[in-house]
Formats: structure tokens, C-alpha cells, sequence
């Protein structure tokens, strides 16, 4: 991909600024609802283009949207809720044996790790650590988790 193609912004900086104010942490019943989807699709679209922002170099207006507006801590919260549906109810949609969404599941599935990937793109800078003030610790503690499933299938894996 030329440098030129790269630059070319995928939201615009006022389209940025609406859907980032708009955001709002979904319940985790509404999981795969239509509202639950459109936002996911916002959020990855951002990620997106945080990501071309901070290949080129250029004004890293996500990140200070978010700032702004007091969206990262619901980030946060959304990385959170989303482990737990993965835990809780995503084990009880498949022992139900019943038809669901291969698409919606998947959906559910990738988007912890698009809003990982929005959070560790935009955690990069100092106002955006300061901003999120406790959303760190929760943060911190997320991934120790993760870092610890990581170890004990590492740990399965090695006894084989």
C-alpha cells in the first residue's frame, strides 16, 4: 500500500468526533442485538483508522476523542463485558445445542480483540493512561488473566 493510500482518512475527523461521543457501554444481554452490532462496527472502523493515524504519523484525532469525551474507561468496560459473555454465556449458547449465528457468534468472539487493539493503540500516549485513571488497574487485571490462561495451555501443552 502506497504512503498516499495510507493517509487517506477512513472516518473523518467530525465523524470520528460524533460516534466516539455517541458510544455507550451495551448490556450484556443486548449481545448480538442490532445496537450491539452497529457499535461494534464503529468501534472497529476507529480502530481502523487509530491504526492509520499512527502509521503515518498524522494528527491522532481518535485517541484525542476519546479522551475528551470520557470514552476510555468504557472501552474498558466493554473489553470486560465482553470476557465475561465469552465465559459465561457464550458455554451455555453452545450447550444448548440449539441453531445460533455462526456470524454473530464470530462477531462476539472478534471484538474483544478489536477493542483490545483500540485501547493498546491509543494507550500509547500519556493523556490517554491519565485519562482512563482506575480503567488501568481493571485493565492491568484483564490481562494478567489472560496472560494466565496463556501460561496454563502453555503448561498443558508442554506435558503432552
Amino acid at each position: 500500500m502506497q504512503a498516499s493510500q495510507l493517509s487517506q482518512e477512513f472516518i473523518s475527523p467530525y465523524e470520528a468526533e460524533h460516534h466516539i461521543e455517541n458510544l455507550e457501554l451495551v448490556d450484556i444481554e443486548e449481545y448480538g442485538s442490532k445496537k450491539w452490532l452497529n457499535q461494534h462496527e464503529t468501534l472497529d472502523r476507529l480502530n481502523i483508522q487509530a491504526h492509520k493515524n499512527a502509521c503515518t504519523s498524522t494528527d491522532e484525532y481518535i485517541m484525542e476523542y476519546f479522551v475528551t469525551h470520557d470514552k476510555i474507561n468504557m472501552l474498558v468496560a466493554d473489553l470486560l463485558t465482553t470476557e465475561a459473555w465469552k465465559e459465561f454465556v457464550f458455554p451455555k449458547i453452545l450447550s444448548k445445542k440449539t441453531q445460533v449465528s455462526q456470524i454473530k457468534t464470530y462477531m462476539a468472539m472478534y471484538h474483544e480483540s478489536s477493542v483490545a487493539n483500540l485501547l493498546e493503540i491509543m494507550l500509547y500516549h500519556r493523556t490517554a493512561c491519565e485519562s482512563s485513571e482506575d480503567g488501568l488497574v481493571e485493565l492491568i487485571d484483564y490481562c494478567y488473566r489472560k496472560f494466565l490462561k496463556i501460561t496454563e495451555k502453555g503448561d498443558y501443552y508442554m506435558k503432552l
